[in-house]
């Protein structure tokens, strides 16, 4: 698609539906119920599973709102970080994680440019990421799409998967 398409509308639809076309029902439960192994409480557990019943649902707003809600915490129990959560500090925490697991540094820069990203008024709302700060502070101008929260999916299921860092004398994961 790439290859045979000039930037723009046409492309980023075309991208969209070979995306959409990969993550199917079945393969977003197959997700979601991959959940359950990563020890988490059953409680979390019964959040994030409402979450992407909403999507199928196209509740999108709810599976957005709901699912970043939790990022914060799971970063900073991947990083046996108990102090105030900033965030700030929370994307340093996940480039922590992020190298420790051996991604590149293009994921930490996809996190910090569209996830946890500076933004302070709706005109710095990013389009079809689900940008933290934008939702958590009402800065969306629209209801958001089912590309944001297939997006909030899938960086949940990437924060989930992270292997925590080592606990540091005393402390447990």
């Amino acid at each position: 698609i790439i290859d045979h398409t000039r930037p723009g509308k046409s492309r980023t639809k075309q991208l969209d539906k070979l995306i959409f076309s990969h993550y199917t029902k079945t393969r977003i439960e197959d997700v979601r119920k991959s959940w359950r192994d990563v020890g988490l409480p059953n409680w979390k557990i019964r959040m994030l599973n409402e979450a992407v019943r909403a999507f199928h649902r196209k509740e999108y707003a709810s599976t957005v709102n709901t699912l970043i809600t939790h990022w914060e915490g799971l970063i900073q129990e991947k990083v046996n970080d108990n102090s105030f959560r900033m965030s700030r500090k929370t994307r340093d925490n996940l480039g922590k994680l992020v190298d420790a697991n051996g991604y590149d540094e293009i994921v930490a820069s996809f996190c910090k440019e569209f996830i946890f990203y500076k933004c302070e008024s709706q005109e710095e709302v990013k389009a079809d990421v689900p940008g933290r700060h934008g939702i958590a502070h009402s800065w969306f101008d629209r209801y958001p799409s089912r590309k944001i929260a297939l997006n909030a999916i899938l960086f949940t299921d990437f924060l989930l998967k992270l292997e925590p860092l080592p606990a540091e004398d005393g402390q447990q994961n």
